[in-house]
């Protein structure tokens, strides 16, 4: 009786990135792990490793280790660049503690408020049930509102109040988006308010907050 070995190989394609700036010059491993529906139904799925490698100022996407890097499942390796898993889907999703740089901007007649002006980590989490909220304890600021799915549904929208800001002046209403990137573990949030004269205030004024946040 003869037994017959079939083999299977596999395609890797390797996609190649625009060079980046010279200060990103080290080698860089960022591994993201992709969940892929299999089967009509969606009833399995499995999960891929891909590896995002930078070197000598170009980027390159392979399912093989980078050379020379380590993996956080690794750490005992010895480091010769950063690496770290990013959880992603397949379906875009604000749910969760996301953390990163805000900037609190306002202007008057198209003049910067200095006053108002501040640069500091901030907190924002969106729950399942379309309630946001955050904090960035730098400047005294907490936020809390609703969020809703936009189209498509990597937008989200925001709809928030500010209260407690040292400069009593961002303490508003605000309105705007939360853009998810791909896969949806970063996100641009950018609102927007505006101060309509009064007494004691003959000019407009507008604020802002603008900031890159990651999942944690």
């Amino acid at each position: 009786m003869s037994v017959r070995l079939v083999m299977k190989t596999t395609h890797t394609q390797v996609v190649m990135a625009p060079a980046i700036g010279p200060f990103e010059s080290r080698l860089g491993v960022l591994i993201v792990l992709v969940s892929l529906a299999i089967g009509l139904t969606g009833s399995a799925q499995a999960a891929k490793t891909i590896y995002k490698c930078t070197k000598d100022g170009h980027v390159t996407l392979s399912d093989m280790p980078c050379d020379g890097s380590t993996s956080a499942d690794n750490p005992s390796a010895a480091p010769q660049s950063a690496a770290s898993t990013i959880q992603s889907s397949s379906n875009s999703s604000p749910i969760g503690k996301w953390t990163g740089q805000e900037q609190y901007h306002g202007v008057e007649n198209g003049e910067a408020l200095a006053d108002a002006h501040t640069i500091v980590p901030g907190t924002i989490e969106f729950a399942a049930g379309g309630k946001v909220s955050g904090s960035s304890p730098e400047n005294g600021c907490s936020l809390s509102g609703v969020w809703s799915h936009g189209t498509p549904a990597t937008i989200i929208w925001i709809d928030v109040t500010l209260h407690g800001c040292r400069y009593a002046g961002l303490n508003r209403r605000y309105h705007g988006s939360f853009l998810l990137g791909k896969p949806d573990s970063s996100g641009e949030l950018s609102v927007h308010a505006t101060a309509n004269p009064h007494p004691g205030q003959v000019k407009a004024r507008m604020f802002d907050i603008q900031g890159t946040l990651r999942r944690n």
